[in-house]
């Protein structure tokens, strides 16, 4: 494989997890925040993410052999379309905002499984090349992990479902006492001096 190859595709993966990463963060802490997420997206979601994770491990983990191309392939394929699944759901629920974020993320998401594929195919991510590549995809893996332990924690443990209730109905109210706690601090600092 010439260099020019490895390098595209390293740059193609590198650049589409960066960007897929900033829009579910905006997706995820702003658009899910501001609206009700009913069960089948709190289940939905960590399933995507567990189905994206698993093509993350495969290359991570299996080396690439006969016929093993076609488990990534096959894990990859499942990915994508396992992340349009609550497309249905969410035209109802979403706004232009979220939907066009979602758009996207559909983008973005074969990119990831196409150029992961490709380094992984071609021997970029063994573990004796010990390269910049492995320790990326690597390090990739340990986020996906994260946000699945995240997503399957917060939206559905009843602890954080009420703690997130009780927080965005008291907010408002915290952050003006917040600001007023401060003001007086700095009034108090001020006429000691």
């Amino acid at each position: 494989m010439t260099i020019e190859f490895a390098s595209t595709a390293a740059i193609g993966l590198v650049a589409a997890c960066a960007l897929q990463g900033a829009i579910m963060c905006v997706d995820e802490f702003y658009c899910h925040m501001r609206r009700r997420v009913p069960s089948w997206e709190r289940v939905g979601h960590p399933i995507d993410t567990f189905f994206f994770l698993a093509c993350f491990v495969f290359a991570l983990t299996t080396s690439p052999a006969a016929g093993r191309e076609w488990i990534f392939v096959v894990l990859a394929c499942v990915s994508t379309l396992m992340v349009t699944k609550d497309e249905f759901v969410h035209a109802g629920l979403c706004d232009g905002f979220e939907q066009f974020l979602h758009a996207l993320l559909f983008i973005l998401h074969p990119i990831v499984m196409i150029s992961l594929g490709m380094l992984w195919s071609r021997g970029h991510l063994s573990p004796e090349l010990g390269s910049p590549m492995r320790v990326f995809v690597a390090g990739q893996s340990s986020l996906i992990a994260g946000f699945l332990v995240y997503q399957v924690l917060f939206w559905n443990s009843s602890y954080f479902a009420r703690w997130f209730a009780q927080w965005k109905s008291d907010n408002p109210k915290r952050l003006q006492q917040v600001a007023l706690n401060l003001d007086v601090s700095r009034r108090k600092q001020a006429t000691r001096r």
